[in-house]
C-alpha cells in the first residue's frame, strides 16, 4: 500500500527513481503526497542513505517492568549500537537492508554498563545478558509499498502469505524539517515469537533531503524510540509483572570515528566484526 506523506509546509519534488534529485527545491517547488517512489526516497534517505555503505544507530534508554497495577518500575538502561548494510535489487528502488545489534545493559539512568544488578521487584541478584544479533535470515526488504521481513526472526507486522510489513504511521513536516513515525508490531503471533510492539520517530532538515549529493542525510535530531514486549525471562521479575516497556533514543551515524565513546569501546571489545565490516561475510 503506498505510504502516506502530509503536507505542512515547503517541501520536495523530484522524479525519486533515479539518484538525481537536482531538479528538488524545498522553497519554490511543492511535494505531492502519495506517490510511492517519491515516498520510498525520503524514507530511505532519513532512516538509511541512499548507498551502500554501511551505517550506525546508537541506543540509549531504559527498561520498566509493568504488572496488575500498572505502575512503572525501573530495571535497567539499554547501552547499544545497530550496524546497517544496505543491497540495491537490480539497480532499485527495492533493496534490503541488513542489521546486527550489539549491546547491554546498565544502571538504570545511567551507561553504566553492569555485570549483574538487583532487581528491584523480587530483590533476587540476577546477571546482566549481553545481547548481540548476528543473522543472515534477519533482514527486510524495503519497497515503494511497503517494508517487508522475510525470515524466521523477523518480528513484524504479519500479513497473508506469511510476508511482513513495518508500517509508515506519520509524516510531517514543519518548517525546514521532516518527522517520520514508523511501527512495527506483531499482527499475528507465530509458534515461538513473543508480543512486540516498537514505535521510531526520526528527523531530518529538508536541506539535506534535497541535496542530490547527499548519500548519507544525518538526523536533526536524535531518533526516539518506544517498544513494549513480554517480559524477558533473564531480568528474573515475579509472575505478577508481565511486560516491559524501553525508552530511547539515538543517533543515525555515517562513520565509526562518529561512534560515541562509551558504546565505541564496547563495540570493539564484544563485537569488532560490526566496526571493521568482517561481520558482513556471515551474509
Amino acid at each position: 500500500m503506498p505510504l502516506v506523506l502530509a503536507m505542512l509546509g515547503a517541501a520536495l519534488s523530484a522524479c525519486m527513481n533515479t539518484a538525481d534529485a537536482s531538479n528538488i527545491s524545498a522553497t519554490s517547488n511543492v511535494y505531492v503526497p502519495g506517490n510511492p517512489l517519491q515516498d520510498h526516497r525520503i524514507h530511505r534517505q532519513i532512516t538509511a542513505r541512499l548507498d551502500e555503505e554501511p551505517f550506525f544507530v546508537t541506543v540509549n534508554g531504559n527498561i520498566y517492568g509493568f504488572g496488575s497495577d500498572n505502575e512503572a518500575v525501573p530495571l535497567v538502561s539499554v547501552i547499544g549500537l545497530w550496524t546497517y548494510k544496505l543491497e540495491d535489487i537490480d539497480d532499485g528502488p527495492n533493496y534490503i537492508s541488513r542489521r546486527v545489534y550489539c549491546g547491554s545493559f546498565g544502571r538504570f539512568g545511567t551507561e553504566e554498563i553492569l555485570e549483574s544488578y538487583r532487581n528491584p521487584i523480587t530483590g533476587q541478584k540476577v546477571t546482566v545478558r549481553k545481547s548481540q544479533l548476528e543473522n543472515p535470515d534477519f533482514f527486510n526488504t524495503i519497497t515503494p509499498y511497503g517494508t517487508f521481513g522475510i525470515g524466521k526472526f523477523s518480528q513484524v507486522r504479519v500479513f497473508p502469505t506469511d510476508i511482513e510489513r513495518v508500517p509508515l504511521r506519520e509524516t510531517r513536516i514543519v518548517g525546514r524539517e521532516i518527522r517520520l513515525i514508523e511501527e512495527r508490531y506483531n499482527q499475528e503471533l507465530r509458534e515461538g515469537t513473543e508480543p512486540w510492539y516498537e514505535e521510531l520517530s526520526w528527523t531530518a532538515d529538508l536541506r539535506d533531503l534535497v541535496d542530490g549529493s547527499n548519500a548519507f542525510v544525518p538526523s536533526s535530531r536524535l531518533i526516539n524510540v518506544s517498544q513494549d514486549a513480554s517480559i524477558r525471562d533473564w531480568l528474573h521479575v515475579d509472575t505478577d509483572h508481565t511486560f516491559i516497556t524501553l525508552h530511547a533514543s539515538g543517533r543515525k551515524l555515517a562513520s565509526v570515528d562518529a561512534i560515541p565513546a562509551n558504546i565505541l569501546g564496547y563495540v570493539q571489545e564484544n563485537c569488532p566484526a560490526h566496526l571493521d565490516g568482517t561481520v558482513w561475510n556471515k551474509f
